[in-house]
């Protein structure tokens, strides 16, 4: 569309700067590596990565907001990989990695690598950093709520009765 200075895929009136559109429908399968991917982001380097850098300039040329997501092998021959993202701080203007996604699915948030084994994990050097906030915003007596689930059965969902001495959850 270069009325409107836009680039449109696969469409002839794009709505945005770079409008990618398709009609497929193949469903979503989460174990297929070739899962009729829309967009693709790559990097042939052997220990290289994928970033997407996203900016924010004020006057149209001087830098003040970034943000980035990248993808990356956690080890050079590896196919396990990482997704992290990362944004920028005003006061040293580097961006910095905020929270990762390992290839195991565990939610790293205030570092870079597995610490505890757990699937969240938040760490921090106070309680600024280290904080978990569940709060509730309503007119009610409703609380938030913190719950803890345990089953006998091995299927997620699954509500066997729990024995004598099981533990149901732990805060520590």
């Amino acid at each position: 569309d270069a009325c409107n200075d836009r680039i449109g895929i696969g469409i002839s009136t794009p709505g945005q700067l770079l409008h990618l559109s398709r009609s497929s429908t193949t469903a979503y399968n989460p174990s297929s590596i070739a899962n009729d991917s829309t967009l693709m982001v790559q990097n042939t380097g052997a220990a290289g990565h994928a970033t997407i850098e996203m900016q924010v300039k004020s006057s149209g040329t001087t830098q003040t907001g970034q943000a980035t997501i990248s993808a990356f092998s956690e080890t050079a021959s590896s196919k396990n990989t990482s997704l992290s993202f990362g944004t920028r701080r005003n006061s040293d203007g580097a961006v910095v990695e905020r929270m990762r996604i390992d290839s195991s699915g565990r939610v790293l948030i205030g570092h870079n690598s597995n610490f505890s084994g757990y699937n969240l994990q938040v760490l921090g050097g106070d309680e600024n950093t280290s904080s978990l906030s569940l709060s509730r915003f309503t007119a009610n007596s409703s609380s938030s709520i913190l719950e803890f689930y345990k089953s006998r059965n091995n299927s997620i969902g699954s509500n066997t009765v729990v024995q004598n001495n099981d533990a149901v959850g732990v805060i520590r």
